[in-house]
């Protein structure tokens, strides 16, 4: 692949407009916030914004933490394409802790993140009425909103918009959703002194991110054998060397076409198992 053209395709100059875009869509003037979050208006009229409450995992509050901003990104996916402010008002597990009650935030997905819509009251009205799914399987969830509708059923999400925006294919365009989604907000960043880390250990972008998880993964979950059940469909993964657990050298195609792809060399590797960096 020519580096050149590669880095021109994936210039950071249709990124900006992207990001902008979904800014503007999810917060927009004032005088079209007030009507399409449904301020002043009853609690059943909120067909001008894109309101969801469902999510993944046990309880409906989220699994892991990327399975879960996958899926809320999902959503936000939908909302844009839709034009219309995207309003989480679900729960998520990660948030349910002190620190985040101490700042009223208890279970909210934004409880470590800047507000990501401009629909803040019609949030506060429709989380006061948030029930979990009636379910019992760990990640087998309904969505309220869609009653008939799978958590796992998520082939909608893959959708892009037309145009400029949407030709880069869908893994540029859902990083761009998850990149505004995961903006830190000033106590959180604070908390992680994520600028004195990055300079610590060299981390500047472009740079690709690869995160090798075994531990649970490989020994003390039903991953570690064959037919591994998600929700009501029965999914089957090899078992090689150890249930789903795979060593470095099994990513690095994908690490060398993302290279190829963005242009880049940096690669930043995250892992529970040292043998992987040995």
């Amino acid at each position: 692949m020519d580096l050149d053209a590669s880095k021109r395709s994936w210039g950071p100059g249709v990124w900006r407009k992207l990001t902008q875009e979904i800014h503007k869509n999810q917060f927009p003037a004032r005088a079209k916030a007030q009507q399409m979050c449904g301020r002043n208006r009853t609690r059943s009229d909120t067909a001008l914004a894109y309101a969801q409450g469902g999510n993944v995992g046990l309880g409906g509050m989220g699994a892991g933490v990327a399975s879960t901003v996958h899926f809320i990104s999902g959503y936000l996916s939908e909302a844009l394409l839709e034009k219309k402010p995207f309003v989480f008002y679900g729960r998520f597990n990660y948030a349910s802790n002190s620190v985040c009650r101490s700042a009223g935030k208890l279970a909210d997905f934004e409880c470590y993140l800047q507000p990501f819509s401009a629909c803040s009251s019609l949030k506060t009205r429709l989380s006061a009425d948030w029930k979990p799914p009636k379910i019992s399987q760990n990640r087998g969830c309904v969505l309220p909103a869609t009653p008939h509708k799978w958590c796992s059923e998520v082939a909608h999400f893959l959708r892009v918009p037309n145009g400029e925006l949407g030709r880069r294919g869908t893994f540029w365009f859902r990083s761009a959703l998850v990149s505004f989604l995961m903006r830190l907000n000033a106590g959180t960043k604070s908390w992680l002194g994520l600028p004195a880390l990055k300079k610590r250990i060299g981390f500047k972008g472009p740079i690709i991110g690869v995160h090798v998880r075994h531990g649970d993964a490989c020994e003390t979950t039903d991953r570690k054998v064959l037919g591994h059940a998600f929700g009501r469909h029965a999914v089957l993964f090899p078992v090689v060397g150890g249930g789903r657990c795979k060593g470095l050298e099994a990513y690095i195609p994908a690490i060398q076409t993302l290279s190829e792809r963005y242009n880049t060399t940096r690669v930043y590797l995250a892992t529970d198992d040292e043998a992987i960096i040995a």
